[in-house]
C-alpha cells in the first residue's frame, strides 16, 4: 500500500458529473451536522452558503486538475440570485472557502470514520482479523511564508532547499476497502513513526497491522501485541537485522529472538528482547527476489503461503 497512490487515482477512478454523485456515498446530513457543530453554518442568504462551500472543498479534493471556478460550475453549486443568475467570481469562491475553514472538514472526516469505519473493517476481515495498514507520503503545498514556517522546506542536496514546502502525511487504512480510518499531517522534519504513534491507541482487537520498513519498531510492535487480544503485525525485515534462531519450524521459517535497541532498553529496562516468527518466501520480482517478513511469534498455524498472500495484498504495489 502506497498512500500517495490513492490520492493520485481517486479522481481518475471516480468521475464526478454532478453534486448528486457525492450524495450517493456521503450523507448530506453529516455535512450539516459538521457545520452546526463547528459554528460555521451560514446565517445570511448567500450564493454559496457554508453547506455548499463544504461540497466545493470535497469536489476540489477529487477534481484536483481543475480550478476552483471550474469545480464549482461542474457541480452546479451556486444558488440563483433574485434575477435568477447563477454566477460568482473566483474571489467570491475563495472568500467562501476562507469563511468555511478547516474545522468543519475535520469534523466531517471524523464523523464518516465513526459511522462507517467499523463496518468497513468487519466486511473485509481475513481469517477473522481486521486487516490494517500504516503508510506515509509527502505532498507539495503552495509556497507561502506560513507554509514554509509550518511544514519547512526539505533539503535537495548541496545545501539547497526544495522549491516548495512539503508536509508529511501518514494514514491508517483498512486495507480490504482502502477506507482511511485516520490521518495525520505534520512538518517534513517529523518522521512517519512519530506522526503515526497516536494510531496505536485506536487499533482494535483481532487485527493484523501491516507496515513497511520505514515504520519498523519492534518495541512498538510488542506494545501493540500486549494491549489486547489477537493483535498481530507483519513487516518486511531489514537486511542488517540481527537475530538468534531458537526453533526451526520448517523450510524458510523459524522462531527467533530479536534484541531491542539500546534506546528502547533504557526507556523500558524490563524488556531486552522479543520472540518473532520469521518467514522467507520467493517473489516474482527482479528487484527483491526474496522477501523476509517478521510477524508476531504466536501467529496461528497457518501455512506460509497464506502469510505470503496476505503480505502481497498489503505491499505488492510498493515492492514491485
Amino acid at each position: 500500500m502506497n498512500l500517495g497512490t490513492p490520492f493520485l487515482t481517486t479522481a481518475r477512478n471516480q468521475p464526478l458529473d454532478h453534486l448528486a454523485t457525492f450524495a450517493t456515498s456521503l450523507n448530506a446530513t453529516l455535512v450539516t451536522q459538521a457545520l452546526e457543530a463547528t459554528g460555521t453554518a451560514s446565517v445570511r442568504r448567500r450564493k454559496l452558503p457554508a453547506e455548499r462551500a463544504a461540497w466545493l472543498m470535497l469536489g476540489m479534493a477529487l477534481l484536483r486538475d481543475r480550478s476552483i471556478q471550474a469545480v464549482c460550475n461542474h457541480l452546479h453549486l451556486i444558488l440563483p440570485d433574485h434575477t435568477g443568475k447563477t454566477t460568482i467570481s473566483s474571489a467570491g469562491l475563495v472568500q467562501a472557502r476562507d469563511r468555511l475553514g478547516i474545522a468543519p472538514l475535520k469534523h466531517l472526516f471524523d464523523a464518516v470514520v465513526t459511522r462507517h469505519g467499523r463496518e468497513q473493517l468487519d466486511a473485509n476481515r481475513w481469517r477473522g482479523l481486521a486487516v490494517l495498514g500504516i503508510d506515509g507520503t509527502t505532498l507539495r503545498v503552495p509556497d507561502s511564508d506560513e507554509n514554509r514556517a509550518h511544514f519547512t522546506l526539505p533539503s535537495s542536496g548541496a545545501h539547497r532547499e526544495s522549491a516548495y514546502p512539503q508536509p508529511r502525511v501518514v494514514g491508517l487504512m483498512a486495507l480490504g476497502s482502502h477506507f482511511l480510518l485516520d490521518l495525520k499531517v505534520g512538518a517534513y522534519t517529523e518522521s512517519d513513526s512519530s506522526l503515526s504513534s497516536s494510531f496505536d491507541e485506536h487499533l482494535p482487537d483481532h487485527c493484523v497491522l501491516m507496515v513497511d520498513r520505514g515504520l519498523l519498531d519492534y518495541r512498538r510492535f510488542y506494545r501493540h501485541q500486549q494491549r489486547g487480544e489477537e493483535r498481530h503485525w507483519l513487516v518486511r525485515a531489514k537486511s542488517n537485522l540481527v537475530w538468534t534462531v531458537l526453533e526451526i519450524l520448517g523450510p524458510n521459517e523459524v522462531i527467533a529472538e530479536v534484541p531491542f535497541r539500546r534506546p528502547a532498553r533504557r526507556s523500558d529496562p524490563t524488556r531486552h528482547c522479543a520472540l518473532r516468527r520469521q518467514t522467507e518466501f520467493a517473489k516474482n520480482c527482479s528487484r527483491w527476489p526474496w522477501c523476509t517478513t517478521w510477524c508476531v511469534w504466536k501467529w496461528p498455524g497457518w501455512p506460509v503461503t497464506w502469510r505470503s498472500v496476505l503480505y502481497e495484498f498489503r505491499t505488492g504495489s510498493v515492492c514491485c
